[in-house]
């Protein structure tokens, strides 16, 4: 009796190479420390984004508080 291994046709495989963008150029110690992290400065620009906030006209303003 031969046993038959059943694959989906659709199943995903990575036999191909993955995509090259910001976010596959991670160093680990820059990610634990929070250093030049690209994956932490897209999450904090999408919830800025959601939440209406945008940098401030005048450059002189390097500071904000929120209370």
């Amino acid at each position: 009796m031969q046993a038959y291994l059943f694959v989906p046709v659709n199943a995903v495989f990575r036999h191909e190479m993955p995509v090259k963008n910001e976010l596959s150029k991670q160093n680990i110690q820059d990610r634990f420390f929070g250093n030049n992290d690209p994956v932490a400065r897209k999450i904090l620009a999408g919830h800025a984004e959601d939440q209406g906030l945008k940098p401030p006209e005048d450059e002189s303003v390097v500071s904000t508080s929120l209370a």
